[in-house]
């Protein structure tokens, strides 16, 4: 399954509950007003192959931004004010072999 939620305004990036997040492949979330990834947003998209979060307004990156990501394969976080990674923010994304932080 394939979801966009580009350029939907949003401000939030929250997902509560649902379980049929375990079937989504392919995540767009980019051109919104996202500030932050809350700490376990994503963690019921066991199957997530590509999350794409450019263009938005992120400026920090937590320990547990990407926890339970581990079938990542490709991370777009390009064109936000990113300016704090904390360490090990990407522990777990095992499979990760694209990040791209233009």
């Amino acid at each position: 399954i394939n979801s966009e939620l580009s350029c939907s305004g949003l401000q939030e990036v929250q997902f509560f509950n649902v379980n049929d997040f375990s079937k989504v492949f392919n995540l767009l979330v980019k051109n919104n007003e996202i500030k932050e990834i809350p700490d376990y947003t994503f963690a019921n998209f066991s199957r997530l192959e590509i999350l794409n979060l450019g263009s938005n307004k992120i400026e920090s990156l937590n320990l547990n931004s990407f926890y339970g990501l581990r079938n990542l394969i490709e991370l777009y976080l390009s064109y936000n004010k990113i300016n704090i990674i904390k360490n090990r923010s990407f522990l777990g994304l095992e499979n990760l072999k694209l990040l791209d932080l233009k």
